[in-house]
């Protein structure tokens, strides 16, 4: 009977230790857990220019493609307040339109009333 006991408490003990040792990894677990969270809510910090750059960037490839925009560019005109289109022309196609605004020019010395769009001119 007292070699049972003995046996019994043998357990009980080595059942304590291994509780107090799962309870050091239990808040060795917690302690990374509350680190990974901080961490995470950090990079989330983080990442919320950057979605809103891809978000622009989405938006900005939903836009209408520059050979539609630039032939009715001329009906921003009448506005109260000015708009600016910028375009990216290449080298050939600004000397076109320089010749055609400078032929434009003479038509208005001579009372006429010439209309400039892109690449091109009407009365």
């Amino acid at each position: 009977m007292m070699g049972k006991l003995k046996e019994i408490k043998v357990e009980v003990t080595d059942i304590k230790r291994n509780q107090t040792t799962l309870h050091k990894i239990l808040i060795k677990i917690k302690v990374e857990n509350k680190n990974l969270k901080q961490e995470n809510k950090q990079m989330r910090e983080e990442m919320k220019p950057m979605k809103q750059q891809v978000e622009k960037m989405e938006k900005i490839k939903e836009l209408p493609s520059e050979e539609k925009i630039m032939p009715s560019k001329s009906k921003l005109r009448g506005y109260s307040e000015e708009i600016y289109i910028n375009n990216e022309m290449t080298r050939s196609e600004i000397n076109v339109q320089k010749k055609i605004e400078t032929m434009a020019r003479k038509e208005t010395k001579t009372e006429k009333k010439v209309k400039i769009g892109f690449q091109k001119s009407w009365k």
